[in-house]
């Protein structure tokens, strides 16, 4: 690839479809100059059978850091989908089985091949390392996080102020989410607008447990 191609391709990733980058633009267009190799992740949990249509963005974009060399990931969040993220509903989601969320993640990959080369994107399961930690690691990754930072979003608080049930779990969400992104050590986290806190939460845990900065691009 010359220099012309890559940066017609690194100007599409910050620009096209890009609703915020932080802690900003400058500093990523920076890394992706430099000829360092940054670690990607965007992740899907199969709470349904489909991968729909507005995940096509971040997969597209997830293909463009492939291309230029990355080392990307596409993850499938089989652990994270016995909670379900709750961070654009006004109620719990349903609880799934097992058997459930096997079915729902048995098509992803073939799905997400429309937009994806799987010769140069790494698959994982989330369950991989999160159903390896203990209730002692849990205790150590919460302790970076406040209730208040929680209850303070703005469906949460909605819910909380109607009297509607808030559970435990919902509160761990975004943990397991950082803690996905802090076991990748990763650069560069893809999604949603809607997941800005929870890939915040990815960001405090690599700059408290690496000290290092990460970087969360939204759709």
């Amino acid at each position: 690839m010359n220099e012309a191609e890559k940066k017609g391709l690194i100007d599409i990733f910050l620009t096209r479809g890009v609703e915020n980058i932080i802690p900003g633009r400058p500093e990523l267009e920076k890394q992706l100059y430099s000829n360092k190799k940054l670690n990607i992740y965007y992740g899907i949990d199969p709470t349904a059978i489909r991968i729909h249509l507005g995940h096509a963005y971040p997969l597209r974009k997830l293909q463009i850091l492939a291309d230029l060399g990355h080392n990307v990931t596409f993850l499938i969040g089989d652990f994270t989908a016995k909670v379900g993220d709750t961070s654009d509903k006004e109620s719990e989601r349903p609880i799934l089985t097992d058997e459930q969320i096997d079915e729902n993640f048995k098509t992803y990959k073939r799905q997400a091949a429309k937009f994806l080369d799987f010769k140069k994107i790494n698959v994982v399961h989330n369950s991989e390392w999160l159903s390896k930690l203990n209730f002692g690691d849990i205790i150590k990754l919460t302790q970076k996080f406040s209730l208040n930072d929680f209850i303070s979003r703005e469906l949460i608080k909605k819910r909380l102020v109607e009297g509607k049930r808030v559970s435990l779990p919902e509160v761990l969400y975004p943990i397991m989410q950082g803690y996905d992104s802090y076991i990748q050590d990763t650069d560069i986290q893809l999604g949603g607008t809607d997941q800005t806190f929870n890939m915040q939460a990815g960001r405090t845990l690599i700059k408290n447990l690496r000290n290092k900065e990460s970087f969360v691009v939204t759709n």
